[in-house]
């Protein structure tokens, strides 16, 4: 299908879902409450059904933003549940894609890799849907990372996805991980260094990305380094799960350490 093809058939479905919306309020709106109110005006019928279709689409959004921010804050279980809401009532196509590719970044943000990879194989996103694409592609290559499994190929992915969207900081730390699984921790540095940035991200990412440039710089032989890096971990999110594995892998950080590094970032 060409450039050309795939337009006029993303056109044609995006007139259809706005269509069928406009139904839906009718039938679950706009008629019931002309019944109620004894009211035949086609033009409050038109109104009413605009008004609860607008409501509906401000609810979704704001859901969206709720369950993305909670899913920031590690609360995988209450996400999914609001991410669940978003994927019954979705009407098109796009938001359906979103909500089920929510529900797999949230089995993956819970280390539940092999039903995250199940719900991928489920979710047909196609190539010309970039950003859910990418996504996608994102979200295997990082199951896969973790498992330890097949990095070659989950390196490809990621440098996929990479390549679709240089500015995504997950799909940099997705890369960055792969290669320091592959040992190539030059190349890691670079990419899990680049993830960083004043007063971006979210606390729960950075204690991840602090956590994995802490095992870099331990597999490099750079304890004081490393050490640093899970103290950084633990400060940036001290009741995630990534804060939990640094104090496995070097005993409990001090309060004192975590006051310097307060004084020095």
């Amino acid at each position: 299908m060409g450039p050309q093809a795939r337009y006029d058939q993303n056109v044609l479905r995006a007139a259809i879902e706005r269509f069928a919306g406009l139904a839906i309020a009718v039938a679950l709106v706009g008629l019931p409450l002309q019944i109620a109110i004894a009211e035949r005006s086609p033009w409050w019928l038109a109104l009413a059904s605009i008004l609860a279709l607008w409501i509906a689409r401000l609810v979704q959004r704001l859901l969206t933003s709720s369950a993305t921010s909670t899913l920031a804050k590690g609360e995988c279980s209450k996400a999914k549940r609001r991410y669940l809401v978003l994927r019954i009532t979705a009407i098109s196509r796009a938001h359906r894609l979103a909500s089920e590719l929510s529900l797999a970044a949230c089995d993956a943000a819970a280390e539940d890799f092999e039903r995250c990879l199940e719900r991928l194989s489920r979710c047909e996103v196609l190539e010309s849907e970039e950003s859910l694409f990418a996504v996608a592609l994102n979200l295997r290559a990082y199951c896969m990372a973790r498992r330890r499994e097949n990095l070659e190929e989950a390196l490809t992915l990621a440098d996929e996805c990479v390549l679709r969207r240089p500015y995504v900081d997950g799909f940099r730390h997705t890369r960055g991980l792969l290669l320091l699984e592959l040992g190539r921790n030059e190349e890691a540095l670079r990419d899990l260094e680049a993830t960083w940035g004043e007063g971006q991200g979210t606390p729960l990412f950075e204690s991840e990305r602090c956590f994995d440039l802490g095992r870099l710089w331990s597999s490099r032989g750079q304890d004081d380094y490393a050490r640093d890096y899970f103290a950084r971990a633990l400060r940036a999110f001290p009741e995630g799960p990534w804060a939990q594995k640094a104090s496995e892998l070097v005993g409990p950080v001090d309060r004192a350490t975590i006051d310097s590094l307060d004084a020095l970032l």
